[in-house]
């Protein structure tokens, strides 16, 4: 482990490390060490019709259903008259966390304090650790807990939980001919789709100890000169809000085999949205090896306000429909996805007490993605497909209104869906799905810096079709499990979201 000689860098140098930039707080990457507020939450999974979730949004290559004007719009080719649906849900979601430290040669208690396992005793503020252990008869070392997986919810050091009631989605399609050939229209509109984002991290530190990532790991307290200040703060993100969407789409049919649509899709809405840096104490490691104070200390840091975001984004599908199979692409252009950022940052401790409002606008421009999909209908009754889509996040370009040199792209994202529908009998469907749902950051000390976690979601559901209308019934689960490892600790994460969802369509 190496240390800095801080003595050489003055007080101001060291405060910029965990204060200010562009009104945000210094980011390290992804969840990580702690990020600035920014597109995070975003890239959130498109959940709308019912049936589609239920089967895990495989839909690519799905014709003559409603629910392709959101996957791919020539998939509409084939709609039986007019159609109208309207659904919406409930939403829950969950973060939680556990972080185990492991004991080194050169501190050994210092992960102690940080893993929770002793509370340095307020009466020895700023005594060497090991004068404090002879004097204060209240040093005591819990034992720590073990044989829990990292990931248990009862293992956890914090968690943290929302609800709310999901998107209301109204869609309205109609089939109709002309030049001697089978058309589609469609609109869409999504009312309050929830956008939500949660980051917590207990110990953050600043310089980090045992970490190469950050760019600020210190060099190695050898002698009696030699001393280093690292603060310890808990950090906190949040973000939650609403979007409205807007989408209309036309297809037609070539031929008999080949079908192709295109749909105009806009979103726009506002979160509410908030980061802290509240600082704990730091650690003074002076003199060598195993010799440090620490000492609580008081700076909070808080950034708060709204964001408003908004894109417009053109899609271009083609479906070809053969006998017992069909093979589905969908194309989105690149788009401009656009934060319009209005928020306020306070300072307070013993010694200052600042606020400064700022507002900007940042960018973030994606590329061209796109999904393929097959269907499978060996018989009438049952039919299987697959999508693969592939976002090339690795090649979106963000442009901030205030310069932010330390930060640090998203990674591609390739999603797998699988979808299921078996009907038993003419007026039942039953559906079932499964997503595997890479995400855009890569957590500290990956294998290779680039490969992403990977979120598993299953679905299933069931429609009753009655006269001329259709329930549809879907519920649908997501787990994320990943960890941050650095030399002195492991992060353990999780995330898991469940969501139910009811619809109903009317058939004219």
């Amino acid at each position: 482990m190496h240390f800095l000689k801080l003595q050489k860098v003055p007080f101001r140098t060291g405060l910029v490390m965990i204060a200010l930039l562009w009104g945000g707080l210094v980011p390290a990457r992804a969840q990580h060490r702690g990020d600035n507020l920014a597109f995070q939450g975003m890239e959130a999974y498109n959940r709308s019709g019912v049936q589609a979730v239920a089967r895990g949004g495989a839909m690519t290559a799905v014709s003559g259903q409603l629910e392709a004007l959101y996957w791919n719009p020539a998939g509409l080719v084939g709609l039986q008259g007019l159609q109208f649906f309207i659904n919406s849900g409930q939403y829950d979601t969950e973060w939680w966390e556990r972080q185990d430290y492991r004991p080194n040669r050169q501190l050994v208690t210092m992960s102690f304090i940080l893993d929770g396992l002793y509370r340095p005793n307020p009466e020895y503020n700023g005594w060497l650790d090991n004068e404090a252990f002879f004097a204060d008869s209240n040093y005591v070392v819990k034992e720590p807990v073990l044989g829990k997986d990292g990931y248990d919810k009862n293992a956890a050091d914090w968690r943290k939980g929302l609800s709310g009631t999901g998107a209301l989605n109204i869609a309205a399609g109609l089939p109709f001919s002309l030049l001697s050939k089978s058309w589609a229209v469609a609109i869409g509109y999504n009312h309050n789709i929830p956008v939500t984002d949660y980051d917590r991290n207990q110990t953050n530190l600043v310089p980090h100890p045992a970490f190469t990532g950050y760019g600020d790991l210190p060099d190695r307290v050898t002698s009696a000169e030699d001393s280093v200040r690292i603060y310890w703060s808990d950090y906190q993100r949040q973000r939650q809000g609403t979007l409205d969407e807007w989408q209309g789409a036309i297809a037609f049919a070539l031929n008999r085999n080949l079908q192709f649509g295109i749909r105009l899709r806009h979103n726009s809405g506002s979160t509410d949205e908030s980061q802290t840096l509240n600082r704990i104490g730091y650690f003074d490691l002076v003199q060598g090896i195993q010799i440090f104070r620490f000492s609580y200390d008081t700076l909070d840091v808080n950034i708060s306000g709204t964001s408003k975001f908004s894109s417009t984004r053109f899609a271009i599908g083609g479906i070809a429909q053969f006998e017992n199979f069909s093979l589905g692409v969908n194309v989105v252009l690149p788009h401009t996805l656009s934060r319009e950022w209005h928020l306020t940052t306070s300072e307070e401790g013993p010694q200052r007490s600042t606020k400064h409002p700022d507002t900007g606008v940042d960018e973030m421009r994606v590329p061209l993605s796109f999904s393929a999909g097959l269907k499978l209908q060996p018989v009438a009754s049952f039919s299987l497909s697959f999508d693969i889509e592939h976002q090339p996040y690795s090649k979106a370009e963000f442009h901030f209104a205030r310069t932010d040199s330390t930060h640090r792209p998203w990674v591609d994202q390739t999603t797998y869906r699988l979808g299921l529908e078996f009907k038993p009998w003419n007026v039942l469907s039953l559906l079932a799905g499964y997503r595997s749902v890479p995400q855009v950051f890569v957590p500290d000390g990956a294998e290779n810096g680039r490969r992403a976690p990977r979120a598993d979601v299953f679905a299933y559901g069931l429609s009753l079709n009655l006269w001329r209308l259709r329930f549809d019934m879907a519920y649908e689960v997501t787990r994320l499990r990943y960890y941050d490892v650095y030399f002195s600790n492991t992060n353990w994460a999780a995330n898991q979201d469940s969501h139910l969802m009811f619809g109903v369509t009317f058939n004219y």
